[in-house]
């Protein structure tokens, strides 16, 4: 049975009611709806509307009206006058404004053009030469028409009109699409695919039909088109809503009912008119009939896990760490003696300069960016480095000391299995409003399988604002709690506390769970009976501040403490919780991810969730970053006014706060109020409540709503002052709006004289760049970079060891000492160089930068799969692999395989033998490899502990067949570890 999308069928018999003159008027009409609108219309159709509205459609309707071929016309000088912003900085009303004019004046078909009210349709372009049809396509010659028609080469394809050329791959971003496009030509017929511009991976497989030039010459006028068309102009009124229900009662039956309809037709005061254009020449404004790119999604395929590593690119001129010689500059790849392959050139202070090998790059961690205040190392001065790499191990020691300590008391404890009813547990969850990410889903089983286990839990939800977080905290203290323990919930603020009490309430309530909250809003008598019911086990889950740290609870009785935000408490207030609650299940909650190589290094004491994947209908928030300017804030709030959502605007100065606001109070009032963080907690309480009611639509705030405020009618944020603010802090500020499916705004706001520094325009930059779903690690690295990593490490300490060596470094030495703190052996490594000629040529990767990504990514690779899929990527990116690159990888499989075995080396000597060296002597059978192969023994010195040398004579390593006795090889030596 074939399913329909009712609202869809109902726009069409919208459209059908339009154009046989059945309804004169259509009011009032969502973003959605226009889109849907210019998606289904058959018709071509020119839509006259305000802005603010134009900019709604871009932003939501791309997936709906793609393939319809749409194209937006803007008043350009209204543009520059409402969007002025500090140079460097997007101005997203030019790119639409681009966009569309190279859409509408090149061959591309176009059936919608949503104009804005009172453009001048005069000084477009059309384009003389035909699109490149891909029917017949060939290397040479779609190369010739990007280079003819303007487009731009670059290393990296990262924007519209620019492309690239890798052997035989090439990459290119089409102005017309919305996607770029991949074409591979290493096939007998030419694949082509679109690929992910942060990645750089393909994602999915395109039938794409044409290529659009990237820039025109030829003026045509869109008046002299447009002036003879039959005009139908839809009659205006204030009545709106009235109108659209009496044209929806003239319809045929329709599936959904006006009140439903009207969930999408919410604008006030806005309406279309249409102009049938019918007779025009097709395609609209060109004189030439093109078919529109059709694209068609065939398969979708899989992100390689190379995205898994945290691997901070290195480019020329960037500061580097080597773990033997301290902070230095990378120069770039050379080749000083082709025998001995490529090497890095390390700059040291007084131009001193180190030439490493290439494939010992496991040694070099990534610094610093170019540019930044960074002070050389002086390789003439080792013992100055050495007592910096000392202090480093000693700052990592002591942060993860008594983490590890509390980690090895609580792994002893063995828990009573929980009595629950797991049916009743599925029919809680299944009463959750919204379906679960897939991460959501995946995140549940863990921490279900953790609460049912004899181990405690040590779980870490990691996951940008709205990905869900609180909700399997919910699920987690249901089942504690109905199992007859009693759950802990920590918050690090008033605020928060007071959200994730009513989340507990609203969702636990029903089922019979009593939920209160201690917390400085109550009096001392409230929380001293607050704290005696839950003694008496009359309260099921208790949520409060720092304040439930000190309370002396009935440790037995509570099975579960979570930690919301868990990053804003302390190192030492998170271990004293450990160490009260024993023996309970930890659940921490986190929207400022730790970088994953950090954590790389506490995977034996942390279970760690990821949710990357946003909620079903969500959308990025829209950011932007501007000057100051009071008729652009009044505009942007009565935008959000007029479609029914609501705005806060952060002014960060408990001080001036309240005269701020009273600027604004004549526009907006009686929907406005402020906030801060020294007002009467009571008070707060009361104009939050009133904001999440609706009785306050405009709320001036400090940065106290940052942590986990959730109203979900807020879509436009307004900052004002946002050079001050931190990058997480802004990042955390962005995310109190953005809650549901509506499009969301936000406006970083900056003063119009003052000059920002370095600092403030990379904060602000990275805020803008990423504003897609999911990005919270991104923002968590670049803010390390920024300004160091002590407050997301969580103490005060953190940063001194970094200073020195840096976060991966850091990261690395974390990692050591947690190993041997846990009584286990340090892992040990093997280098492997058996072919002179393995690597990455540039024959094969032109761009060095991108050289030295791809060795680093191999030299990450712990897994064969991990190994395989950078193989897949680069294959993905720059087509097979040549003879050099196989080798290299060939190299990478032998060492993962050696990885913490006995082999300290596997390399080739000058009669092209394979010379194999030991960590320590092992007790070889030497008669039953003597057997299987020839071999010629040394040993490295007379102490067998220092470990053994021979050589395996008569290896082609060309050979399938001794290749494959070389793994076997390795696999019998591994089992002398």
């Amino acid at each position: 049975m074939k399913h329909t999308n009712p609202f869809i069928e109902d726009t069409n018999k919208i459209i059908q009611k339009i154009f046989k003159k059945k309804i004169s008027l259509i009011s009032n009409v969502s973003s959605v709806f226009l889109s849907t609108f210019a998606s289904q219309i058959k018709s071509k159709t020119i839509i006259f509307l305000d802005l603010g509205t134009i900019i709604e459609v871009l932003v939501e309707g791309t997936d709906l009206w793609m393939n319809r071929g749409v194209a937006f016309i803007l008043k350009e000088k209204s543009l520059i006058k409402t969007n002025r912003g500090p140079e460097g900085f997007r101005n997203k009303f030019k790119i639409i404004n681009d966009a569309s004019e190279i859409m509408i004046s090149s061959n591309a078909k176009v059936g919608v053009v949503f104009c804005e009210q009172g453009a001048e349709l005069e000084a477009r372009f059309e384009s003389k030469k035909e699109p490149y049809s891909t029917s017949r396509v060939s290397h040479e010659t779609v190369i010739d028409f990007l280079k003819q028609e303007n487009y731009k080469q670059v290393d990296k394809v990262k924007d519209r009109g620019e492309f690239t050329i890798r052997g035989g791959i090439v990459d290119l971003f089409d102005p017309t699409k919305t996607k770029p496009t991949r074409i591979s030509f290493f096939n007998e017929k030419p694949t082509i695919s679109h690929f992910d511009i942060l990645t750089q991976t393909s994602t999915e497989t395109s039938n794409i039909k044409n290529i659009y030039p990237n820039k025109n010459s030829k003026k045509i006028s869109l008046l002299d088109k447009v002036k003879n068309l039959d005009y139908e102009k839809f009659e205006y009124k204030n009545n709106t809503l009235q109108a659209v229900e009496k044209s929806v009662d003239k319809s045929a039956d329709f599936e959904w009912s006006p009140s439903t309809l009207n969930d999408y037709i919410i604008n006030r005061n806005k309406y279309i008119q249409v102009l049938n254009v019918s007779d025009l020449p097709a395609p609209v404004l060109t004189k030439n009939s093109i078919a529109l790119v059709s694209v068609e999604v065939k398969n979708k395929k899989n992100k390689t896990s190379i995205a898994n590593f945290d691997l901070s690119k290195i480019n020329q001129g960037d500061f580097v760490c080597h773990e033997n010689y301290g902070v230095g500059l990378y120069r770039g790849i050379s080749q000083k003696d082709i025998q001995k392959g490529e090497v890095l050139v390390l700059e040291y202070s007084n131009k001193n300069h180190i030439y490493i090998n290439i494939k010992k790059i496991g040694v070099l961690h990534y610094f610093s960016k170019a540019g930044s205040d960074t002070r050389l190392d002086d390789i003439n001065k080792p013992k100055t480095w050495r007592r910096k790499k000392s202090l480093a191990e000693k700052n990592a020691q002591f942060f993860v000391g008594n983490v590890v300590d509390n980690f090895i008391s609580r792994s002893k404890i063995q828990k009573n299995k929980r009595p629950v009813d797991e049916a009743y547990i599925d029919s809680f969850v299944s009463s959750f409003l919204y379906t679960d990410t897939p991460d959501q889903a995946s995140a549940w089983k863990q921490i279900k399988q953790d609460l049912l286990s004899y181990k405690i839990m040590d779980r870490l939800i990691c996951g940008d604002v709205g990905f869900g977080k609180t909700e399997l905290a919910i699920r987690a203290a249901f089942c504690v709690v109905s199992s007859g323990e009693q759950a802990v919930v920590l918050a690090p603020t008033t605020l928060l506390a007071n959200q994730l009490k009513t989340s507990f309430k609203n969702r636990l309530s029903p089922f019979g769970v009593n939920v209160d909250m201690v917390s400085r809003l109550k009096k001392p008598s409230e929380v001293s009976h607050i704290y005696k019911s839950f003694s008496n086990k009359q309260i099921d889950v208790l949520i409060g501040t720092h304040k439930l740290i000190n309370f002396n609870f009935e440790i037995n009785s509570v099975g579960l403490v979570v930690v919301d935000e868990e990053h804003r408490f302390g190192v030492k207030q998170k271990d004293s919780l450990k160490i009260k609650f024993k023996g309970s299940d930890f659940l921490m909650l986190s929207a400022t991810p730790i970088p994953r190589s950090l954590y790389l290094g506490l995977n034996n004491i942390y279970q760690i969730s990821v949710l990357a994947t946003p909620p079903r209908l969500r959308k990025p928030i829209d950011t932007q970053v501007v000057f100051y300017d009071k008729t652009l804030i009044e505009k942007t709030v009565n935008f959000e006014l007029k479609r029914g959502g609501q705005t806060y605007i952060v002014y960060n100065s408990t001080k001036n706060i309240e005269s701020f606001s009273k600027k604004f109070f004549f526009n907006f009032n009686p929907y406005v109020d402020y906030i801060h963080g020294r007002m009467n907690p009571q008070k707060i309480k009361e104009k939050m409540n009133s904001f999440s009611n609706k009785k306050i639509n405009v709320l001036f705030t400090t940065s106290i709503i940052e942590s986990g405020i959730d109203v979900a009618t807020a879509n436009t944020i307004i900052v004002i002052n946002s050079q001050n603010f931190g990058l997480s802090q802004l990042y955390q500020i962005r995310g109190r709006v953005g809650r549901s499916e509506v499009q969301a705004f936000a406006l970083m706001v900056v003063p119009k004289k003052v000059d920002l520094n370095s600092k403030a325009i990379k904060r602000l930059k990275s805020i803008e760049i990423n504003n897609s779903l999911g990005v919270g690690y991104n923002i968590s690295k670049n803010d390390l970079e920024i300004r160091g990593p002590g407050s997301i490490l969580g103490h005060k300490q953190s940063g001194k060891g970094f200073v020195s060596c840096g976060l991966e470094m850091y990261s690395k030495l974390i990692s050591n000492f947690v190993e041997l703190k846990l009584d286990e052996t340090p892992k040990k490594k093997t280098f492997v160089d058996l072919f002179s000629s393995a690597g990455i040529t540039s024959q094969y990767i032109e761009n060095e930068d991108d050289r030295l990504f791809y060795y680093r990514a191999f030299s990450f690779c712990l897994t064969l799969k991990g190994l395989f899929d950078v193989v897949k990527e680069l294959e993905d990116r720059y087509g097979p692999l040549n003879k050099n690159a196989s080798r290299l990888v060939l190299e990478n499989e032998l060492r993962i395989l050696c990885n913490n075995g006995p082999i300290k080396e596997l390399k080739t000597n000058k009669r092209g033998e394979v010379l194999v060296k030991t960590h320590n002597n092992i007790d070889v059978n030497w008669e039953k490899l003597s057997a299987e192969r020839a071999y010629e023994k040394t040993f490295i010195s007379n102490k067998p502990s220092e470990g053994l040398c021979f050589s395996l004579l008569n290896i082609n390593l060309n050979k399938d067949q001794d290749f494959k006795y070389l793994k076997s090889f390795i696999n019998y030596i591994n089992e002398f570890k």
